[in-house]
């Protein structure tokens, strides 16, 4: 793990506060709002857990997701590798009052500290792409997750099917409309 030089690359560049910057405009600009409105609406139906269910969002970045599960009422283990983007999470989460219902940490997503089998839920929204080892990664997800939970996983990057579509929107019915 730690002479993969790999992910030594990926750790030093989330690291990097200006990375959480440049995809917290392009990721969570007002336009995407109404995507993630409904992404996370089908997520809960989808989950269907009660609420006050703990969830683990793993890779929680500035904690924009774990806001949206906490503010549907679930309670809300979100980690993160950087610690820089645990502070604009943390930030976040207070300026969004729901900082009694999420609690922050800093992992690893290739050695979490949780007991195996922890979670009924996990979410890992737009992170595996980023770890070299994915298959560890994605091993610690299903140690954790309990036997019968659910993972949502979502990977969507600049070539999916939503940012193709936001990309159109956007030339069709101008840069100002959308924002």
């Amino acid at each position: 793990m730690e002479g993969d030089p790999r992910s030594r690359i990926v750790e030093q560049t989330l690291a990097s506060p200006d990375v959480h910057r440049v995809w917290g405009r392009s990721y969570y600009e007002s336009a995407s709002a109404g995507f993630y409105q409904h992404a996370f609406d089908a997520i809960v139906r989808y989950l269907d857990a009660p609420r006050g269910t703990v969830i683990l969002d793993a890779g929680c970045g500035q904690g924009h997701h774990a806001i949206r599960l906490a503010k549907r009422g679930y309670e809300v283990e979100a980690v993160d590798f950087s610690p820089a983007v645990l502070e604009v999470a943390r930030e976040n989460i207070k300026r969004s009052c729901v900082d009694h219902a999420i609690r922050l940490r800093r992992e690893n997503l290739i050695d979490l500290s949780s007991p195996d089998e922890s979670f009924d839920h996990v979410l890992c929204w737009g992170v595996l792409m980023h770890i070299p080892q994915v298959k560890l990664a994605i091993a610690e997800l299903s140690r954790v997750l309990k036997p019968g939970g659910i993972v949502v996983v979502s990977e969507g990057n600049f070539h999916s099917l939503d940012a193709i579509g936001m990309r159109i929107l956007k030339r069709v019915l101008g840069k100002r409309t959308m924002s």
